[in-house]
């Protein structure tokens, strides 16, 4: 199931099993009763900048167990500052994440993070800086690009004549 855009979901007790996945890209997820997320099921949390409403959230008002994989995807070229903190999920009833596995993507090799239950929520901090592995051009590299692209374009739009030949 994926959730996108903004959109809002709230639903009874969830379960996440051992091959499903819940993508919530930058959403927000309301779970009105128990979250469980099995061995091998997959929970895809999106992080695309450090205001709440581009942060993905699972709010659970029962209890959270977590067994299986959390992918926190920092989406849209965004990487996170020493310091940030992102709010991912609350858990009125508690949670255990002790058997859970972070798998971090969108961002290069050697972010580091520090990810804490404390207070009915699951909070992770940005140690140092992220680096996106989505790569931008440049501007000078864009505008360059742009000029050539709309040079073929006119190439092309130009009549062309046919010069003849005659004999004589």
């Amino acid at each position: 199931m994926s959730i996108h855009n903004g959109a809002n979901l709230t639903t009874g007790s969830l379960a996440v099993g051992s091959s499903g996945t819940l993508t919530i890209d930058p959403s927000t997820v309301n779970v009105l009763g128990n979250f469980s997320l099995s061995p091998g099921g997959i929970l895809s949390l999106g992080v695309g900048g450090a205001d709440s409403n581009l942060i993905s959230q699972l709010n659970i008002s029962g209890f959270g167990l977590f067994d299986g994989t959390v992918d926190l995807d920092f989406i849209d070229g965004f990487a996170p500052a020493t310091g940030e903190r992102f709010e991912l999920i609350t858990s009125s009833g508690g949670a255990d994440f002790s058997r859970v596995t972070f798998d971090i993507q969108g961002l290069q090799p050697g972010f580091q993070y520090r990810d804490v239950f404390s207070n009915d929520q699951f909070v992770l901090t940005a140690l140092n800086n992220g680096v996106s592995n989505t790569s931008t051009p440049e501007p000078s590299t864009f505008r360059l690009f742009m000029l050539v692209a709309l040079a073929v374009c006119l190439g092309s739009a130009v009549p062309r004549v046919a010069k003849s030949r005659r004999s004589i």
